[in-house]
């Protein structure tokens, strides 16, 4: 893109200059393939960069502040902030207005003080910026003719275009990239909430270690991000929701929380890993990962939220670590491929509706600790055979295990006194054997149900 064809634009669209709205969408259509060199005429139109030219003389100092107003502001790299005030100057400033640009002012002004290099005259048609602007000439002089270069890469910007921050310049407030890959620079502490919601051009971020926390929302519904690493922090609530192309997440040892519904609804997610030192999983947070397969829960953990891993229709076998004190109501309900688990001696109850339809399920180990068994826990778990409770468990509640078609062998302990309504609907009265003590709450229960009984 040359001045002459900006130029060109404000000639046959002179009514765009009293709606920048519309001038924007003119500018994307004539425009299609150099999104980034319209979206920084874009940024040059948000400091108001026509109504300056319009009472300034077009000078040196103008262009200066004009490029590090930008450059503050978005966080552009300079040279790209100076072609953008450039383009602007020429087309509009000094072809649209007849205005001139002035002689530079003296060395010993401020000019002088600047570090990076002046922006090339504005009396001929700029092109797009080399990464490295070639110094001013004299106003009078032409620049040579040259090449059209290409956008400079990512990786050699300061930051990425499009970051905006608070006034500490620590918290990341607002993105308005063109997307791609972008890189958090080192130092932010915090991703604020609903930062790149919906920005449906990101693939791929970069998060330092620097990060504390992210906030609600902040990658929510990016539906082209594909991989992501969290090194440090908190992941607050929704961060990663209805992302449907990510299919990899690794979360480092600095991360100590994964909100509620923080990867909810990742339909691609396939692989998920977690390095120690989380301690929490909230609930729902990779709810609906219908293709996750494998996840490792660290040793560090000791919560996991209500429907955690619910709806996670090709998970296959999980490990519930020595550590876990918590684990919410319905946490795998409808995991229809889960085939077997392992419960930790530190889990006191198993709640309501753990294991709820999870069709596959054969292998269940429980470790002592566990007190109760809650509500539809093993409920329509329909590959369920043997299973035995452990000493110490005293309750199993209502239809607890009811539609477990196949099971055949249950043992039960001597410390169990009471089964609820139901606990055994639709199981298969004539192949179900009830395994307990003599003379124990189990050995009565199957009598008054006549369940086959087994003495151990």
């Amino acid at each position: 893109m040359e001045g002459k064809d900006l130029l060109l634009v404000l000639q046959k669209h002179p009514e765009c200059l009293a709606n920048l709205r519309k001038l924007s969408g003119v500018l994307q259509d004539y425009f299609p393939t150099e999104r980034r060199e319209v979206w920084l005429l874009e940024r040059a139109l948000d400091i108001q960069i026509l109504r300056e030219l319009q009472i300034n003389q077009l000078d040196k100092p103008l262009l200066l502040k004009l490029s590090r107003r930008m450059t503050d502001e978005f966080f552009i790299q300079e040279n790209w902030a100076i072609w953008a005030v450039s383009m602007w100057t020429y087309a509009y400033g000094h072809a649209v207005l007849g205005k001139t640009l002035q002689p530079p002012a003296p060395a010993s002004q401020a000019v002088q003080q600047q570090a990076s290099p002046a922006p090339r005259p504005v009396q001929q048609p700029v092109r797009s910026p080399a990464p490295q602007p070639a110094p001013a000439k004299p106003a009078q002089q032409a620049p040579p003719a040259a090449p059209k270069p290409a956008s400079p890469p990512a990786s050699s910007l300061k930051f990425d275009i499009g970051l905006k921050f608070d006034s500490s310049g620590k918290i990341l407030v607002g993105y308005t990239g063109p997307g791609g890959d972008v890189v958090i620079p080192a130092g932010v502490t915090e991703i604020g909430s609903e930062v790149f919601k919906g920005c449906t051009s990101l693939q791929r971020v970069t998060i330092p270690k620097s990060v504390d926390w992210i906030g609600y929302s902040a990658f929510r519904e990016c539906a082209n991000l594909r991989s992501v690493t969290v090194p440090h922090g908190g992941i607050g609530k929704s961060v990663f929701c209805d992302c449907p192309n990510l299919r990899e997440v690794t979360i480092g040892p600095g991360v100590t929380e994964i909100g509620p519904w923080a990867f909810g609804d990742c339909a691609r997610l396939e692989k998920v890993d977690i390095a120690p030192g989380l301690t929490d999983i909230g609930a729902r947070a990779f709810s609906g990962c219908v293709r996750l397969q494998t996840v490792t829960i660290p040793q560090s953990v000791i919560n996991i939220g209500s429907y955690a891993f619910s709806g996670c229709t090709r998970l296959r076998t999980i490990a519930i670590p020595q550590g876990v004190i918590n684990m919410g109501d319905r946490t795998f309900k409808g995991c229809s491929l889960l085939q077997s688990v392992s419960l930790p001696r530190s889990l006191a109850r198993i709640e309501e509706r753990t294991f709820d339809e999870c069709s596959d399920l054969e292998q269940v180990t429980i470790q002592p600790g566990i007190v109760e068994i809650g509500e539809y826990a093993f409920g329509n778990c329909s590959a369920l055979q043997r299973l035995t409770v452990p000493e110490g468990v005293t309750a199993i509640k209502e239809f607890a295990f009811c539609q477990c078609a196949q099971l055949q062998r249950l043992s039960l302990p001597r410390s169990l006194w009471n089964i609820g309504h139901a606990a055994f609907h639709e199981c298969s009265k004539s192949s179900l054997v009830i395994c307990a003590p003599y003379g124990s709450y189990a050995h009565q229960y199957a009598q008054k149900e006549s369940l086959r009984f087994q003495a151990v």
